[in-house]
């Protein structure tokens, strides 16, 4: 067997290859890139005219708004919106009001003529105060056990859950003072 060598000309193939570069190449980049650059320019200029376009309806719409008859009527707008929060806020304090008021106890007649019977003779109301949770009294009298009488009476009369007194001082002219809390009962 014999070996022969051949040498591979890679150089020669390429120059009888028909993929040599030539200037047809050349000029189809060129063609390329100028319609790239051209596809960029008409882009932008679409964005410019539309810009344009945007900013002439704007201006129109700002000229219309700038009538005077536009204006009143935009006041007339905020006014009416105005009175529309202003008419919520009071609806909404009405609500809670309401909501207050059923929850709040009033000092009504009943309620004073059930203390009132409960003091004993010599027992004087100062002051009264009334919440929803409960009555505070400030008493003045001259037997040192009328809290304790008066603490009793009022348990009796079964509209308090808890009555407790306390601070009782002793005073000029042989008065005593002290005060009770009555806490309510479910209503």
């Amino acid at each position: 067997m014999s070996k022969s060598k051949k040498d591979l000309n890679f150089f020669k193939a390429y120059r009888n290859s028909s993929s040599r570069p030539d200037s047809n190449g050349l000029g189809r980049l060129m063609i390329v890139i100028a319609c790239f650059v051209l596809v960029v320019a008409l882009a932008f200029g679409a964005l410019w005219f539309v810009q344009i376009n945007m900013k002439t309806k704007i201006n129109s719409i700002n000229q219309a708004l700038a009538q005077p008859e536009v204006a009143e009527l935009q006041d007339q707008l905020n006014i009416s919106k105005t009175k529309n929060e202003l008419f919520y806020s009071y609806i909404t304090a009405l609500k809670l009001a309401k909501e207050g008021f059923s929850d709040s106890r009033i000092i009504d007649a009943e309620l004073l003529k059930m203390v009132s019977s409960a003091m004993p003779k010599d027992v004087k109301m100062n002051t009264l105060n009334v919440s929803p949770q409960d009555v505070q009294i400030m008493c003045s009298c001259t037997d040192i056990m009328a809290p304790a009488i008066l603490t009793q009476a009022l348990r009796a009369k079964g509209i308090f859950s808890k009555i407790s007194y306390g601070g009782i001082t002793s005073g000029e002219n042989d008065m005593y003072y002290f005060s009770m809390t009555c806490i309510f009962g479910d209503k």
